[in-house]
């Protein structure tokens, strides 16, 4: 039942404004209610499975789309039709990439997100270069996941098995056929995390894409690449090739942190930031330990949200002072302390401040990377101090700096951005609360 309720809801969202609003919160109350009858693994004819991960991540995807619709009738967008459509279609594409359980499907599926997303940053993105950043959007994923359709057609001819059983009767103990299958199958999502190296389509595409875009390809896109991992990665046996992947991710996402202590666009500073925070996912689901798997999915959950929220609010600010540039926006905040406060609280959620989602999953991925891999210890710890470090810098200078130019400016938000930025902030620090009464 809640599978056919989700699907001919999501296909209700492609009417209206006011239904993709009121069909997102009716699926979302439906999925919360059912919460507690879902099992680990839940099969429908063979097409259709939910788990643990599967459940979150549609949770996550009906929440940030139920934002959609409001975000684009405040920034006042042209052909809103159109692009409420579109969204529709992306939402309707990523649950049914977390229900399938046919692992050429997914694939498909997979590259089928990649299609909505591009019109969204060509047809609504705010410079010229738009059309070179979803071009190279599309290139980098499309380009990278080539070999995961060999090691899927691959499979599929090997065996005809569901996608979550699969995992159980293939195991690759040869090892260089093993190497080689872990390479394959894990770049495409390496990139779409995406991995410090392979990041170089996140900026171009987050500084073209409109507030509600980057909302979506920050909160739900790059979670596809984490999904991709937690199904494809028990088909291997744990090799000192993780190892060296966990490195990389973990010293890409400290040169990335680093970078966004020097980046005075807020939309790029954000953007680096996400690099970092996939960084400690990458590690932890490549530890492939139960802990560290759990302490993953809920990583990307609070990044997911807390991001959707820094997201919102640069969007909101580029709104009134028509720029991006932490230089321009000095002491803008200081005008309104409601959305000072705002600011500071989900910039606090995204740091890790306790008792948010974000703090106690890195706390449990620190722990499972580390217990495991005992030399990632100091890379961890530089992750935390770097976040902290340009975090405060995010705040400090649009709210207590002091600019001539922001005597201009006064920041006057309505009640219904406020609304939805401090619900960003109640579902990152709430959240934790609501997981533990449903399981």
């Amino acid at each position: 039942m809640i599978f056919m309720t989700i699907t001919l809801a999501v296909m209700a969202t492609m009417f209206s404004v006011e239904m993709n609003a009121f069909m997102s919160v009716i699926m979302l109350t439906v999925l919360l209610l059912s919460a507690n009858s879902v099992e680990m693994t839940m099969l429908i004819g063979n097409l259709v499975a939910m788990d643990m991960y599967s459940f979150n991540l549609i949770f996550l995807t009906l929440l940030i789309f139920s934002y959609m619709p409001f975000m684009s009738l405040f920034l006042g967008f042209t052909n809103l039709g159109t692009k409420i459509k579109l969204m529709g279609v992306l939402q309707l594409i990523l649950i049914m990439i977390f229900l399938t359980s046919k692992s050429l499907t997914f694939y498909i599926l997979f590259e089928l997100s990649l299609i909505p997303i591009f019109m969204i940053i060509a047809g609504w993105g705010y410079q010229f270069e738009r059309l070179s950043a979803s071009t190279a959007l599309i290139m980098y994923t499309v380009t990278a996941s080539l070999p995961l359709l060999v090691c899927v057609i691959w499979m599929n001819l090997y065996s005809n098995l569901i996608f979550m059983q699969m995992f159980n009767y293939l195991k690759f103990n040869e090892k260089y056929l093993m190497w080689g299958m872990v390479l394959m199958v894990i770049t495409s999502f390496l990139v779409k995390l995406p991995i410090f190296m392979g990041h170089l389509w996140l900026p171009k595409a987050h500084v073209e894409a409109p507030a509600s875009g980057s909302m979506i390809l920050a909160a739900i896109l790059l979670k596809l690449g984490g999904y991709g991992i937690m199904r494809f990665m028990p088909l291997f046996m744990p090799t000192s090739f993780f190892c060296v992947i966990i490195s990389l991710a973990l010293w890409g996402g400290v040169m990335s942190a680093l970078m966004c202590t020097q980046g005075l666009d807020m939309k790029i500073v954000v953007a680096y930031s996400s690099v970092a925070h996939m960084a400690m996912v990458i590690g932890a689901m490549l530890i492939m330990t139960q802990t560290a798997m759990v302490g993953a999915l809920i990583l990307m959950i609070a990044h997911g949200i807390s991001s959707s929220g820094l997201f919102f609010w640069v969007g909101v600010f580029s709104k009134y002072s028509n720029s991006r540039s932490l230089i321009l926006n000095k002491s803008l905040m200081s005008t309104n302390p409601m959305v000072c406060a705002a600011w500071f609280l989900i910039l606090a959620a995204g740091m890790g401040i306790p008792p948010s989602l974000n703090f106690w999953s890195e706390m449990v991925s620190i722990v499972a990377i580390c217990s495991d891999f005992w030399m990632s210890a100091i890379t961890c710890a530089l992750l935390v101090f770097l976040a902290g470090a340009y975090t405060l810098i995010l705040y400090s200078i649009p709210s207590h700096s002091f600019s001539i130019l922001s005597m201009n400016k006064k920041i006057i938000v309505l009640p219904a951005e406020k609304l939805m930025g401090f619900s960003h902030m109640i579902w990152a620090f709430l959240l934790v609360i609501m997981l533990s009464l449903l399981n």
